[in-house]
């Protein structure tokens, strides 16, 4: 029969195991076609052997609709910053906060910047007390259901998604559709296609340095945050329901082309 391969993963997910390696490369031989996240899956994928001309991206994907709402609600001119995310260590929220507090520190008493965090987790403790230290600059909003989502994105000004381990990022999705300019970390598997000068800033999530920087990149361009916004979205709407269905349909006929002709 005719099989598909369904991948968001990248190489730099996990420490990879050569027997682990050795044993992925044996069950995708042969796969008729692959349907990807984006370039980082795709690299990864063809590391394993899948031919590059079976290869369809746009699998990771969200109903654009749901969140455009959002840009109808914000109030333009804010210094808000929101990150969504599991409150675990792979999503370095500790080490963000670092960053942060040494960022405010160098910004002028007119800028009124503030993190709000969506999500709970099992550093929730630990988030707590980094929020206590802040002198009211990190808020804790707690969990947020999907239909509260669109309404808590349209009260923010830039998403930030510091993730040190993270395939996708469906997060920045939803934020670029809600009209966000967004910062992400060049861990995230979506930095490569969905980052770029006109929707927002990439950096090295195991670098203080590099978060602080990309917080001062982006301060510098606060006027320029609405059309960043607009550009966000009008680039997500490529990454929609209609191009998974789309990818969906050529990884099918990718590889029931293929069976077809070896039998």
């Amino acid at each position: 029969k005719a099989r598909i391969l369904v991948s968001d993963s990248q190489i730099n997910d996990h420490n990879r195991s050569w027997l682990k390696e050795g044993i992925k490369r044996k069950i995708v031989h042969g796969v008729g076609g692959a349907f990807v996240a984006g370039a980082p899956q795709r690299r990864y994928v063809e590391a394993l052997g899948v031919r590059p001309a079976a290869v369809v991206e746009g699998c990771d994907v969200v109903d654009n609709a749901h969140f455009a709402p959002a840009r109808a609600l914000r109030q333009t001119g804010g210094f808000r910053l929101l990150t969504v995310a599991r409150w675990s260590p792979e999503k370095n929220l500790l080490e963000a906060g670092k960053a942060f507090m040494a960022f405010v520190a160098g910004r002028p008493a007119s800028e009124p910047w503030c993190w709000s965090l969506v999500g709970y987790g099992p550093l929730e403790e630990l988030v707590k007390s980094m929020a206590r230290d802040s002198q009211g600059r990190i808020r804790l909003l707690g969990a947020k259901t999907y239909t509260e989502l669109p309404a808590t994105l349209g009260e923010a000004d830039l998403l930030w998604q510091p993730s040190i381990r993270e395939t996708w990022g469906l997060v920045v999705n939803e934020a670029m559709a809600a009209g966000l300019p967004v910062l992400v970390s060049s861990r995230c598997g979506c930095h490569e296609d969905l980052v770029t000068p006109e929707t927002g800033w990439r950096f090295d999530p195991f670098s203080e340095r590099s978060m602080v920087q990309a917080l001062e990149d982006a301060a510098r361009r606060h006027a320029d945050w609405p059309m960043m916004g607009a550009a966000a979205a009008a680039l997500i709407d490529q990454w929609g329901l209609p191009r998974f269905s789309a990818g969906v349909l050529d990884a099918v006929r990718i590889a029931t082309t293929l069976e077809s002709g070896n039998q």
